[in-house]
C-alpha cells in the first residue's frame, strides 16, 4: 500500500500546482483588473473639472473628472465663523466668509472675499491624487508570473493607499496660495487658512497683534510661521512681529471627503482580500 499512498500524494500535489497556475493566469489578472478600475475610479472623484496647465498632464491620464466634483460647502457650524466656499477638486475657486471676534474690536465683522484670478489649492487632496497615482503605476502581471511576485505589487499598492490615508487623516494648513493673491479683500490683520481632516473642510482665520518690541514686518515671516503651524494664542516666531489674539475656526463635513475615504477604504479591504488568496496559493510546493 506503501507506493499507491506516495502517487497518490504526488497527484494530489500535481492537482495543486494545476489550480496555482490556473488562479494566476486566469484569474488574478481579473482580480488587478477590479484593483486598477477602483483606483482609477477615485482618481476621477477627486479630479478638478477646469485644470491649470500645471495640472492638465497630471489629470489627464484619467480625462478629468465630472461636474459632480465640483462642491458648494456652507459654513454653518459657527457663530462666529460663517460664509461658503466653491471647490473643484482640490482647488477652492472662490469662497465668502464673515467672520467676528467678540472679545476684540467690539465683535465688528470682519467680510473675506476670495477672486478668482489664482484657486487656494488643498494640498491634502492633491496629495491623495498622487498617491492613488503611484497605487496605480504598481499594479501589474509580473513576467514571469508568481504568486511572491504579485503579492510585493500589492504590497507597494498598499503603502501608496495608507500615505493617501494619512494626508486626509492629519490636518496642516494649506498655504498653496497667500492671502494676497486669492483673497481679493481681507483686513490685514487677518490671515485665513484651509485644510482637510478626515471627511470635513477645515477654515481658520486668525486675528493678529502686534507684539512689543517687535522688528520691522516681513511677510515672508508670516508664512513661515503658518507654514510650522499655529496653537491658540501662542507667539509665531521670536522674530516674527505678529502674535495671535484670537481665533475661529469651523470644520465642515463633507459627503465627497466621506465618499472618498470610503472609497479608499474599500480599495484597500480588496488588496487584503487579493492578499490572502496570494498567501493559499504561495503555500502549495
Amino acid at each position: 500500500m506503501e507506493p499507491y499512498r506516495h502517487v497518490s500524494v504526488a497527484l494530489e500535489r500535481d492537482t495543486q500546482k494545476r489550480e496555482q497556475e490556473w488562479l494566476l493566469k486566469n484569474k488574478m489578472p481579473t482580480y488587478l483588473d477590479e484593483l486598477r478600475q477602483k483606483i482609477e475610479s477615485c482618481i476621477r472623484f477627486i479630479n478638478p473639472v477646469i485644470c491649470s496647465a500645471a495640472e492638465h498632464d497630471q489629470s489627464s491620464q484619467n480625462k478629468g473628472g465630472g461636474e459632480g466634483n465640483k462642491e458648494l460647502v456652507r459654513l454653518k457650524v459657527s457663530d462666529n465663523l460663517k460664509g461658503y466656499l466653491k471647490i473643484d477638486g482640490w482647488n477652492i475657486t472662490e469662497s465668502q466668509l464673515m467672520v467676528r471676534f467678540p472679545k476684540f474690536n467690539k465683535g465688528i465683522s470682519y467680510a473675506i472675499s476670495s477672486s478668482n484670478t489664482q484657486p487656494w489649492k488643498l494640498h491634502q487632496i492633491q496629495n491623495v491624487h498622487e498617491f492613488l497615482h503611484m497605487a496605480l503605476s504598481h499594479i501589474d502581471m509580473p513576467d514571469p508570473v508568481s504568486a511572491t511576485r504579485i503579492m510585493k505589487c500589492i504590497d507597494e499598492v498598499v503603502h501608496c493607499l495608507k500615505q493617501a490615508l494619512s494626508e486626509m487623516e492629519t490636518e496642516y494648513s494649506s498655504i498653496g496660495s497667500t492671502n494676497e493673491t486669492f483673497f481679493s479683500s481681507i483686513p490685514e490683520n487677518l490671515h485665513v487658512c484651509f485644510s482637510v481632516l478626515n471627511t470635513s473642510y477645515v477654515v481658520s482665520v486668525y486675528l493678529l497683534r502686534p507684539q512689543k518690541h517687535s522688528r520691522a514686518f516681513d511677510p515672508s515671516h508670516r508664512r513661515q510661521a503658518y507654514e510650522e503651524g499655529v496653537s491658540g494664542s501662542r507667539a509665531l516666531d521670536a522674530n516674527f512681529p505678529e502674535v495671535v489674539a484670537d481665533s475661529a475656526q469651523c470644520a465642515q463635513p463633507s459627503k465627497k471627503l466621506e465618499r472618498c475615504l470610503v472609497n479608499i477604504h474599500g480599495i484597500l479591504e480588496l488588496c487584503l482580500e487579493i492578499r490572502e488568496k496570494l498567501i493559499v496559493v504561495s503555500q502549495v510546493n
